[in-house]
């Protein structure tokens, strides 16, 4: 999971599956970030899925991002582009989100895609519900009560079977 344009990036504790990246990084150029991904020989051949308001759909493309999303997001078109991109289908999903508004509007529009949906209002609860079942992904929200996102990644990446689920990462910050 990494977050480009809040520079925020942890991979040095794991490898994304997939990396959304906004191009209107506030002071920062995304193609600049882009460029440097491309060339990271960790994170080169991880996919990028350009989200932007601008139209540089070709020129993210030739840059090397695998597509590319215009803003305003449309909740379907950023499922199936995911879909599309991590090349697989998706069976389960763990919606780990602790705000119960955003939890029901995630699993709902997971539900209607035939996604089966378990949801977790924070870390420790998600860790409850992985040892139930295993997911095929996680979205998970970072700021969250009694144990955040960054620690329920660590615990992942403990397990030899929850550290090969990719994680998407939902989040304000």
């Amino acid at each position: 999971a990494c977050l480009v344009g809040s520079e925020m990036c942890i991979r040095d504790r794991l490898r994304p599956d997939l990396i959304c990246l906004d191009l209107g990084l506030g002071g920062r150029d995304g193609f600049d970030v882009l460029a440097a991904l491309r060339q990271d020989p960790e994170l080169g051949s991880v996919p990028v899925v350009v989200v932007s308001g601008s139209d540089q759909e070709a020129r993210s493309i030739a840059a090397g991002a695998r597509c590319y999303v215009a803003k305003p997001v449309d909740a379907d078109d950023l499922l199936t582009t995911v879909r599309e991109v991590l090349a697989g289908d998706i069976g389960s999903a763990l919606v780990v989100e602790d705000d119960p508004d955003t939890c029901r509007l995630i699993a709902t529009t997971l539900a209607e895609h035939g996604i089966d949906v378990r949801t977790a209002g924070h870390g420790r609860e998600a860790l409850n519900r992985m040892v139930e079942a295993v997911p095929s992904v996680i979205l998970l929200d970072i700021m969250m009560p009694e144990m955040d996102g960054f620690e329920l990644l660590e615990h992942l990446q403990r397990d030899p079977i929850w550290r090969q689920v990719p994680v998407i990462i939902l989040t304000a910050k």
